[in-house]
């Protein structure tokens, strides 16, 4: 191996090295900071409304702070609030009238039981079991007993999952207050001296680090925002079509189902299908053919018009093409479940805004760079 080689090994070590270490410091310091994080991003997004107030009615800044500030609190909870009380009484009259529909589900399971056709085919059934070998018989007998030992366990892990959830959430409202609450003090300090923050940060990077940190933060705030903004507006265009089209079809809670809906549609490999397709289908075995089809119907143009629009708000809004945005969500989801939904995005982002802002070929371009003994010859 030549000086040179050697030279280029050790420096890709280096690079390789820094990531790895920078990964494992994000990855531990994250969690300590989390509501600084979230201060942070909180006087990004209210900093304009700030600068406007500081700037046109020539208020002083502190107080531009702390006007904006209360507003964005007293808006995302009124909000909240808004959203929260409206789930949770038409959730109520939900659950009041969910006991007549299992009730009408059991009806209408019984009496098709009972037809002399389904009684038919139960007997010839039973008459070709009974005809069988014992040993054949006995794995049938044991296969049955298999399958409802399985369907009692998820029930039971199922209701076991939502009681810890349940449980978690309450158990939780301490702590996620006494963050919010760190967070917006945190964020009233952050915009005050937003500008002084930066300013001294940038005195204490090199110039050429700085340069490509700003070039860094301007791509990954635009593709950042623009994919927050293209799935706020695919979702609402989904909350829209269902809210819409189910109160075109008398149905109640059409408001609820629709934001459930919207909500669902985020997530990867569950979507409004999750909801759609059951409500489907217990409209048809309960003989409610017109909503039936009307549902499927919801769902073929919820589909449809998801996958003519995406392609296009994405593109528009974040310049990344939809395959890798595909491909990131499905890598993102083996590697970290369901949280790599939000996680392979935003790697992805970020990536981008590194190749966009010669990240790469910067680091390329220091792994490779010729020694100096053999510039000088």
């Amino acid at each position: 191996m030549t000086k040179a080689q050697a030279q280029v090994l050790l420096r890709l070590a280096i690079v390789l090295g820094a990531v790895a270490g920078l990964f494992l410091l994000i990855k531990w310091l994250v969690p300590l900071v989390t509501p600084f994080i979230i201060a942070w991003l909180i006087a990004l997004i209210i900093n304009p409304a700030v600068n406007l107030l500081e700037k046109k009615a020539k208020m002083p800044r502190i107080l531009a702070v702390m006007l904006t500030l209360a507003l964005f609190v007293l808006l995302l909870f009124s909000l909240l609030t808004l959203l929260t009380a409206k789930i949770i009484i038409e959730l109520t009259q939900l659950v009041n009238i969910l006991p007549v529909y299992l009730n009408q589900v059991q009806i209408y399971i019984s009496h098709f039981l009972t037809q002399e056709v389904v009684l038919n085919i139960f007997n010839q059934l039973e008459s070709m079991v009974a005809n069988l070998d014992p040993v054949y018989q006995a794995r049938i007998n044991e296969t049955i007993r298999t399958g409802i030992d399985y369907i009692t366990d998820a029930a039971t892990q199922l209701f076991l999952f939502l009681l810890n959830a349940l449980l978690g959430f309450f158990t939780s409202l301490p702590s996620t207050a006494l963050l919010l609450i760190i967070s917006f003090a945190a964020a009233l300090f952050i915009s005050k001296d937003w500008y002084r923050l930066k300013d001294q940060l940038l005195k204490i990077m090199p110039p050429r680090l700085a340069e490509s940190c700003h070039r860094i933060w301007g791509y990954l705030r635009k593709a950042t925002f623009g994919f927050i903004w293209a799935q706020v507006i695919l979702i609402s265009v989904t909350g829209a079509i269902v809210i819409g089209y189910l109160m075109i079809l008398g149905v109640e809670y059409a408001m609820t189902i629709g934001l459930v809906m919207a909500l669902f549609d985020l997530l990867p490999y569950l979507g409004v299908g999750t909801i759609l397709i059951p409500w489907a289908g217990y409209c048809l075995i309960v003989g409610d053919y017109r909503l039936g089809i009307a549902l499927a119907i919801l769902y073929l143009i919820i589909a449809v018009s998801r996958q003519l629009l995406e392609p296009k708000i994405v593109g528009d809004n974040v310049g990344m093409d939809p395959l890798l945005t595909l491909i990131a969500l499905y890598v993102g989801i083996q590697l970290f479940g369901v949280a790599g939904a939000v996680i392979g995005p935003v790697a992805l982002v970020i990536l981008v805004s590194f190749h966009k802002a010669d990240v790469f070929h910067d680091l390329w371009a220091y792994i490779t760079r010729p020694l100096h003994s053999s510039t000088q010859k």
